[in-house]
């Protein structure tokens, strides 16, 4: 596989997974399929083991790592940017909070991403527990 296919294909699934992390828990808040308080239970235990499944998804280039680690990296930014009050969205917030404070959001969600990313950059494909 060319290097331009090998990014090609990193950035595909990142958009894909990104997309997916995004948009799966605001909508079923959003719309009261599930309670607020069970979608942000589903939030907490399903991130981490959804996102690194999606690992081998990626080619094996030195560089997809890092592609990969813009996944938890985009949502930190998505946390401060509505943390910080500089945009709104209400079914993140309910999704992802206990009270519906968007603060909230600066504390265990935003330390929950930044593992996720120090975990991606660090463990990429590789058990530290091995």
């Amino acid at each position: 596989m060319s290097a331009v296919q090998e990014f090609q294909q990193d950035f595909g699934v990142m958009g894909a997974v990104v997309a997916g992390a995004y948009q799966v828990f605001e909508l079923l808040t959003r719309f009261n399929v599930l309670d607020q308080k069970l979608s942000r239970k589903l939030v907490h235990m399903t991130t981490g083991p959804l996102f690194m499944p999606s690992w081998p998804l990626f080619s094996s280039s030195s560089a997809s790592r890092y592609i990969c680690s813009l996944v938890p990296l985009a949502n930190a930014v998505r946390l401060l940017i509505l943390g910080l009050g500089l945009r709104t969205n209400e079914g993140v917030v309910k999704s992802m909070s206990r009270d519906g404070d968007a603060k909230e959001l600066l504390r265990g969600p935003l330390y929950y991403v930044a593992v996720l990313f120090v975990s991606t950059v660090c463990f990429w494909r590789d058990s530290p527990v091995e």
